[in-house]
């Protein structure tokens, strides 16, 4: 039987969790989107010249090579999609 006390809404202007996450903090995705769009330097794959570059750069590079390197299909597929976008089942 339901607790008649936990049916009453909240009254308004009145947080159901107050002591929840603070204001102001970052979800994930937002530090990962500025982890990303960080410049560093590092060498360029394909001129050998030391360069900034930023990290998302740096990540796409590293699947390209590993579709280059190692043949690796999953890499492939992720690399296409992004370019063309996935193809729809027909």
């Amino acid at each position: 039987m339901p607790n008649e006390e936990n049916l009453i809404p909240f009254k308004k202007g009145q947080s159901g969790n107050p002591k929840g996450r603070p204001k102001g903090s970052k979800n994930r995705s937002t530090i990962l989107k500025e982890i990303a769009e960080l410049r560093t330097k590092g060498i360029h794959p394909v001129t050998g010249e030391e360069v900034w570059m930023t990290n998302e750069y740096r990540m796409a590079m590293a699947v390209i090579e590993k579709v280059i390197e190692k043949g690796d299909h999953q890499a492939l597929n992720m690399v296409l999609d992004s370019i063309y976008g996935k193809q729809k089942d027909s």
